[in-house]
Order: structure tokens, then sequence, then C-alpha cells
């Protein structure tokens, strides 16, 4: 639990960072492969914030980093979930025995 002193320091920051997804474009490739309908994570940010400044591809170029908000909400209109309580999720699941469910 972060203190109201902490979120006051937290919410001022004018360079936040946070934990994420990586942005290349080898995750967006295996999203958009895999079929995912929507993403979502349990941090403040689904990816990787700020993006990175470049990275190297899986054949060795080096290419600039990408904030996958842009392609996944504009691109393709798929919903980018963040703050997901997935560990009560996962046992809720598991009490119903369902694994599909309308996200709305």
């Amino acid at each position: 639990q972060m203190s109201p002193a902490d979120k006051l320091s937290y919410g001022s920051d004018p360079k936040p960072q946070h934990a994420g997804v990586e942005g290349t474009e080898e995750m967006l490739r295996w999203i958009w492969n895999e079929g995912f309908a929507a993403v979502a994570g349990d941090a403040i940010s689904f990816e990787v914030y700020p993006k990175q400044n470049s990275y190297k591809t899986e054949d060795g170029r080096e290419v600039p980093g990408l904030l996958m908000h842009e392609y996944l909400i504009a691109g393709w209109g798929l919903p980018v979930g963040e703050l997901f309580d997935l560990e009560e999720l996962s046992k809720t699941c598991q009490r119903l025995g369902r694994w599909e469910f309308f996200v709305s």
C-alpha cells in the first residue's frame, strides 16, 4: 500500500517509469498472430513506459522502440486493460470452471 505522501510524490513525477510488456514489433506480431480480442495486465501500464529508445530485432537490426497503445487501440481497435486484479480473476475462473468471459 502506498501512503498518501507516496501517492502524491508518484502522481507529480514528471518522468514516471512503469514495468510492462516490451513494446516491440515482435510482440505486436505475436499478439496479432495469436488472435487476442483484448489484452490486460495487473500493473499501472500494460506496456513498458517510457518506451525503449531502440532494440535489436530477432534478425539483429537496431530499430526504434514503439508504443503499442497506438497500434492496439487506434490501429486495431483492441481494448487494453490495466490494473486488473488477475489473482482474483484466476480464482474466480477456477471456482466457476470457466476461462472465457465477456469484458465490458
